[in-house]
């Protein structure tokens, strides 16, 4: 499969820890590839359904570049109908900022347990699902 889309992208990723969660494999790594899988969805609706006009292209490109699962959310649900609920969101926040905490050392380094990459897990397993009815309700 050629990857053209953040969507594509997540799906990649997506399907890469689906293999991870059957195999029993338990990597603090998950915790980075979760949050990056997650974002690359919801960036996914902000490029797909978000047109770029000239008044909005700098904070577009902003929003873009950043790692911040909250920063999207808050994005997409300032600009869109189809709004990301609550109860997703606050699933999101379980994960973010795990893409630098989980994978590189320092003050804000964590080691997650196997609950906690569990819940890595079913917040991407949340996340897609959502995105997943929120680009069916956009093109419809």
């Amino acid at each position: 499969m050629e990857l053209k889309s953040y969507y594509d992208f997540a799906v990649d990723d997506y399907c890469f820890l689906t293999d991870l969660r059957r195999s029993g494999i338990m990597a603090n790594s998950i915790g980075a590839i979760a949050q990056n899988t997650c974002e690359r969805f919801l960036k996914h609706l902000i490029n797909e359904y978000i047109p770029v006009t000239r008044e909005n292209r700098n904070q577009v490109t902003d929003v873009l570049s950043t790692h911040n699962l909250n920063r999207l959310v808050n994005y997409w649900n300032a600009h869109s109908e189809n709004r990301i609920s609550d109860k997703v969101a606050s699933q999101l926040k379980k994960i973010n900022g795990f893409y630098f905490s989980t994978k590189y050392p320092g003050d804000d380094c964590q080691t997650l347990t196997k609950e906690n990459i569990l819940m890595c897990f079913e917040v991407v397993d949340i996340c897609k699902n959502a995105v997943d009815e929120i680009i069916k309700a956009q093109n419809h």
